[in-house]
This record gives structure tokens, C-alpha cells and sequence, in this order.
């Protein structure tokens, strides 16, 4: 007993994982013993921890032997009911829950189940009887489950809203009808509001967030905020959806709940509908990126998209911002979880024929970026080759809702009674028409459309070739000019190189002539007279510099200047002297020389 008590502490605290263990321990304790030794209780745990994970299998096992060893045990057929419900499956779920009150007529929790099953089916009227007999029991907190689905009901039953050109009150005609469907609108509103807050007053029996009474019911409050946002009071609404989450999110926090539970990432169903009506009230409000986000973080906590209602409320969001391909997408997922939903596919060709022909206004005519500078929006323009898919696209977008419109028509015209039926509920059978003709025509002006495409695209590529070829060709010249250019800076180079090469010749050839003609020492001189030259030019530029430093310094200078130029002659004369007695006949050839000369 002490193990499985563990389990249900563990479930408590959305440890999935633990509880599972603790249950399946409990089992092995007490298999065989029948059910006076709790094994019933312990079976139906294990079925319960393994429907928190959705284990469908193992679900359906263990409740297979619980109602084998207690065919009495109602609760049993109510999991599998959840299961299903959780699945979108209503009419198993409405079969389970028939089972439990086969089994037990006054099973609370199998009717308020059924009851549930039944409004989400949109079945009004047996679910009002339902809730009928719920409300008969004496159990508050049945009151309070009762009250608020009561005022789910109301909701749900309200004529649609009235149309702003309709709202005012004339003595017959379409006005005064519309002012009665008002006034029977305010009416189912004001009668909700009573019901959820019958569910939200203070009850004896105590409650929790789910489904009890008392003010901590999510749902009921959830429930006025749908109202005030009815009334288009979004600033209270938006204000009562986020005490919920917030109520809700701290309720799960103090839980307990881990990251390794069974329920990790995962919402309590009244903080998943306040994200939900909260997006409701951003779109409303035509605040779609706060709508988007919304939903797209529900769907995201919730694996990715598993409700088909929430996908196609995204549809609706991504419309309104002019994102027809996203809108498009998330239908297509919508449909993927209910195939069979006439309005949904409707929408599907809806987007699709828009998609397509915005993309005819504004590629597919001349000037039809600029004409339609509505629709463009903060679109990219596509260059010519781009918007020639996109036209080619367009026109297999506004073949495919040519298709679904088409068939939704074969539909509405067959002898299926049922079909007909649903199509009367859910589409105009006069706008269906009216959107069939439009796709005709569209259709019709498609291959023109994409011959004006072809045509811009052939003259872009054009222009492109020639663009490139242009390139091409200037930048082979302004290869040209470079190698020019770097072969006349190589030329330039050896010009200066033999003009120097010239001079040194020269120079060279000059000097030998001079010694030829004067003798070495003639040529020293001369070299002397050269330096002192220049050194005298050097002092007259240093002199112009340093004239105003006194004529003590100016003499000071030139005697070190004329220090310097003798001992730059002594230096010389020194080298010559050592030059001569090193070479062995110097002083002879010398000597030859001067003869010569």
C-alpha cells in the first residue's frame, strides 16, 4: 500500500516517471490477491500514469484487466475516454463514457465527461441535457464543473456578431433584424456571465483549477474574459486572461512538477486557453504579431501543432499581415488533422487563389509593381527571372483552388443528404460560385500573364549578357592599359639605367683623357679644386643659416672649416704616399707620367 501511495504523490507532483515505477512495484506486490487487496486501485494507477504520457498501449492493457477483475470500476472506461477526447476522437470518447455510465448511472465524473465530449462535438442540445442532470447532484463541485460548461454553452450558442452598417435600430426591415440578433447575442453573453460566476463563488465543498467552484476555477474566469472580449471590452479581457496564466503558472510551479516529469514543457488546459484567448484578443485588435507569437508559442509547447483550431486561427493572424504563403502552410497542417473540414479547405483555395493573383497584379502586367503599390506592402521586389517563377507558381496556386472549389461545389450538388448538409452549415453555396467564376477568369489571363513574365525575363537576361559582355570587354581594356603602362615604367627604368650606365662611361673616359694629358696629380687637383668647391658652398649655405649667431662664431667656423680642409689634404697626401711605396715601381710610373706630360 505505502508504494503505491508513493505513486500518487509522485503523480501529484507530475513525476510520471516515478509514479509509474512506485505503481508497477505495487503491482508485483499485490498480483493475484483480487480486489479487496487494492489491486483494482493499483491497476487503475498504472493506467492512469501511463495515459499521462499517452501511451495509448500500455493504457488500454492495464485497463483491460482492471475491468476484468472489476467490472464495476466506471473510472476505468474514463481513461480511455480521455485518451480519446485528447485525441480528437469524440465519438470513441462519447462510446467510453456511455460504458461508465452503463456501468454506474450516477458516476459524476463519467456525465461531466460525456457532457464535455458533447460540446466539443457541438452537440448543444444533449449537452445541455447533460449538464442538466449534472447540476441535479449535490455535489459543489459538480456545481461549479456544470456552471461553467453552462456558460461555455451560452458562448458557443450566441448568434455571430452583428456587422457595424446593421447596428442601428430601424422600424422593419434588415436592421431591425439585425437588432434583434443583437439583442438575443447580449442576452446568451449576459447569461454566461451569470453562469461563470456562479462557478466562481465561494463554495463549502472547496475546489481546484480545474473544474470545481470557487474563485480559483481558471475556467470559469477564463470564461469572462471570452465575455468581455465579446463585448469588445479587450483592455479587461486581455487583463483577465493574463490573471489566469498567471494563477494557472503559479498553481503548476507549486506543484512541483520537474523538468523529467511525464508533463515536462507541457500547460495545464486553463493556461493553454488564456494563451489562446489572449491571441484571440491581440487579433482582434489587430495586433497580429502579438496574435502570432502567441499562437505559435501554444502550438510549440504543444508538440508542434496539434490543434487544428489554434492552426487555423494562425492562418487567419498571417492573413491579416499579408503573409499568404505562411497562411497557407498553416491551413494545409489544419487539414492534415481534419480532413474532412469543409471551411477549411475553402480557406486553403481562398489563400490560394489571393496568393496567385496578387502575384498576376504585380508581375504578371505591365507596370504592375508601381499600379499596385497597396498590395505590394514592405514586400521585396523580385528581379524579372524571379518573378517569372512566381507567376508560373501563381498559376499552379489558382489551378490547385480551382480544384478544391470545384469539388467543394460536386459536394454541395451530390445526392450525399450529410454532405449537403455540412455545406449549407459551413459555406455560401452563392460565394462558392462567385469564387469559382473569379478563378475562371483568372485562369483565362494566366498564359498572357506569363508570356508578359517570359517576355521581361528574355529582355533581363539580355540586358545581363550584355551588361557582362561590357564588363568583360572593360575590363580587358583596363588590362591593356595596365600592361602599358607597366611596360612603359620598364622601359622608362632601363632609359634611366643606360643614361646612367652612359655617364659613368663617360665620366670614366674623360678622366683617363685628363690623366693622359695632365698626370695623375693634375687630375687630383682638379678633383681638390672640385671638393673645395663644394665645401665653400656648403659654408656659404651654412653661413645664411647661422648669420645672425655673431661674427665670434662665423670666425670660429671658418677656422674650423679650414682645420678640417687641411686635414682632409694631409689625409690625402698620406694616402698617396702609402699607395706609392706599396706598389713597387709607383714612384717610377709616376715619374714617367710627369715626364710625359
Amino acid at each position: 500500500v505505502h508504494l503505491n501511495n508513493e505513486g500518487v504523490l509522485a503523480l501529484r507532483r507530475e513525476d510520471v516517471a516515478l509514479a509509474t515505477t512506485r505503481f508497477a512495484a505495487a503491482r508485483e506486490a499485490l498480483r493475484g490477491r483480487g480486489v479487496a487487496s487494492g489491486e483494482a486501485a493499483v491497476l487503475f494507477n498504472l493506467a492512469l500514469s501511463h495515459a499521462a504520457t499517452s501511451d495509448e498501449t500500455k493504457c488500454a492493457k492495464f485497463t483491460e484487466e482492471l475491468l476484468a477483475l472489476a467490472p464495476w470500476y466506471a473510472e476505468a472506461h474514463l481513461i480511455d475516454a480521455h485518451l480519446a477526447r485528447r485525441r480528437k476522437r469524440l465519438s470513441e470518447a462519447k462510446a467510453h463514457c456511455e460504458k461508465a455510465l452503463a456501468v454506474d448511472a450516477s458516476c459524476s465524473e463519467a456525465r461531466a465527461m460525456l457532457a464535455d465530449v458533447l460540446l466539443a462535438a457541438k452537440d448543444w442540445a444533449e449537452a445541455k441535457k447533460q449538464l442538466d442532470q449534472l447540476r441535479s447532484s449535490h455535489s459543489d463541485e459538480k456545481h461549479g464543473f456544470a456552471d461553467t460548461a453552462m456558460g461555455i454553452l451560452c458562448l458557443n450558442t450566441a448568434p455571430p456578431e452583428i456587422p457595424l452598417s446593421k447596428r442601428s435600430v430601424h422600424s422593419g426591415g434588415p436592421k431591425a433584424e439585425a437588432s434583434e440578433q443583437e439583442k438575443k447575442r447580449d442576452g446568451h453573453i449576459n447569461r454566461a456571465i451569470e453562469h461563470f460566476k456562479k462557478a466562481l463563488a465561494p463554495s463549502g465543498g472547496g475546489s481546484r483549477s480545474g473544474g470545481g467552484g470557487g474563485p480559483q476555477n481558471a475556467y470559469a474566469a477564463n470564461g469572462v474574459g471570452c465575455c468581455l472580449a465579446m463585448r469588445e471590452q479587450f483592455a479587461d479581457a486581455k487583463e483577465a486572461f493574463s490573471m489566469v496564466s498567471e494563477a494557472a503558472a503559479a498553481e503548476r510551479s507549486a506543484a512541483g512538477g520537474t523538468r523529467d516529469s511525464g508533463y515536462a514543457g507541457k500547460l495545464s488546459t486553463a493556461e493553454s486557453n488564456s494563451w489562446v484567448n489572449t491571441a484571440h484578443v491581440h487579433l482582434a485588435n489587430g495586433e497580429t504579431a502579438a496574435a502570432r507569437r502567441m499562437y505559435e508559442r501554444y502550438l510549440e509547447v504543444h508538440g508542434g501543432g496539434v490543434d487544428d483550431e489554434v492552426l487555423l486561427c494562425l492562418a487567419r493572424t498571417l492573413h491579416d499581415a499579408g503573409e499568404q504563403r505562411e497562411a497557407i502552410r498553416a491551413l494545409r497542417r489544419a487539414i492534415h488533422l481534419k480532413p474532412g473540414d469543409i471551411r477549411m479547405r475553402f480557406d486553403l483555395a481562398y489563400e490560394l487563389q489571393e496568393c496567385g493573383s496578387l502575384a498576376f497584379r504585380l508581375y504578371g502586367e505591365p507596370d504592375g509593381w508601381e499600379k499596385n503599390a497597396r498590395d505590394r506592402k514592405d514586400r521585396k521586389r523580385l528581379n524579372p527571372i524571379e518573378a517569372l517563377d512566381a507567376v508560373k507558381e501563381a498559376k499552379c496556386m489558382e489551378e490547385q483552388a480551382l480544384a478544391i472549389l470545384l469539388q467543394l461545389q460536386t459536394v454541395a450538388e451530390g445526392e450525399d443528404e450529410k454532405a449537403r448538409e455540412a455545406m449549407r452549415l459551413g459555406l455560401d453555396t452563392i460565394k462558392l460560385k462567385m469564387h469559382i467564376d473569379y478563378c475562371v477568369s483568372l485562369m483565362k489571363n494566366a498564359d498572357n500573364c506569363i508570356a508578359f513574365a517570359e517576355k521581361r525575363a528574355e529582355d533581363y537576361k539580355l540586358k545581363l549578357n550584355a551588361d557582362r559582355l561590357r564588363a568583360e570587354h572593360l575590363a580587358a581594356k583596363a588590362r591593356v592599359e595596365e600592361e602599358k603602362e607597366k611596360e612603359a615604367k620598364r622601359l622608362e627604368e632601363q632609359r634611366r639605367e643606360k643614361a646612367a650606365r652612359d655617364a659613368a662611361e663617360k665620366m670614366a673616359s674623360a678622366r683617363a683623357h685628363f690623366i693622359l694629358e695632365h698626370g695623375d696629380d693634375k687630375a687630383d687637383e682638379s678633383e681638390k679644386k672640385e671638393k673645395k668647391e663644394k665645401k665653400k658652398k656648403r659654408r656659404r649655405e651654412e653661413k645664411e643659416v647661422f648669420e645672425e649667431e655673431g661674427e665670434e662664431d662665423e670666425e670660429e667656423n671658418e677656422e674650423m672649416h679650414e682645420e678640417d680642409d687641411q686635414e682632409g689634404d694631409d689625409a690625402e697626401k698620406k694616402r698617396q704616399e702609402v699607395e706609392e711605396e706599396e706598389s713597387p715601381d709607383g714612384g717610377r710610373a709616376g715619374g714617367a707620367r710627369r715626364r710625359g706630360g
